[in-house]
């Protein structure tokens, strides 16, 4: 075709961001204690991460008008939920969180994609439990390679003495 990307790589990519929403409140058999805290940890540090970006524009005149953001709720959020809840579902014209969470989850969109791409995911990544990950029939792509790994969490697959030196698992088999 005409895209200028020839090949991708996904690492850990979060595939159903309405799944993940439900079953981190319990819905549909949830995730294990062990995902839920996780998944409030790594809220809280996005959350943070996204507010501390939001602080360095938030004086910007056209931000300032827009009537449908809120910034002073996106300031005390604890979760992205709540923040994006203030600023993504506003800014971007969605109805709800909902509507947000079902159109940016990209595993509507794989079966749209037309070069070749590998997609990485770990057994016990907290974040990606493999009960949201693609089914056989949502991988019926030609261009898609999906590998899996008993062990890596969520875009770790460290090795080594010292794991946060050198390459991980991923960036070797990414860079073959």
């Amino acid at each position: 075709g005409n895209s200028p990307i020839t090949c991708a790589v996904v690492v850990s990519n979060p595939w159903n961001f309405e799944g993940n929403h439900l079953n981190s409140k319990n819905i549909n058999g949830g995730f294990s204690n062990w995902e839920k805290i996780v998944g409030k940890v790594y809220s809280l540090i996005l959350t943070t991460g996204l507010k501390g970006y939001l602080k360095q524009f938030h004086q910007r005149k056209d931000l300032q008008q827009r009537k449908d953001v809120d910034l002073n709720k996106a300031f005390s959020s604890y979760t992205l939920s709540e923040f994006d809840s203030a600023i993504t579902v506003p800014m971007w014209g969605y109805k709800d969180l909902g509507d947000y969470h079902k159109k940016a989850s990209s595993i509507r969109y794989l079966k749209y994609v037309k070069v070749p791409i590998l997609c990485i995911n770990a057994e016990d990544d907290p974040l990606v439990p493999s009960l949201l990950w693609p089914n056989v029939m949502e991988l019926e792509n030609k261009y898609s390679i999906f590998v899996t790994s008993k062990g890596g969490g969520h875009i770790g697959w460290c090795q080594g003495i010292n794991p946060l030196t050198g390459p991980s698992w991923a960036d070797l088999l990414i860079f073959k």
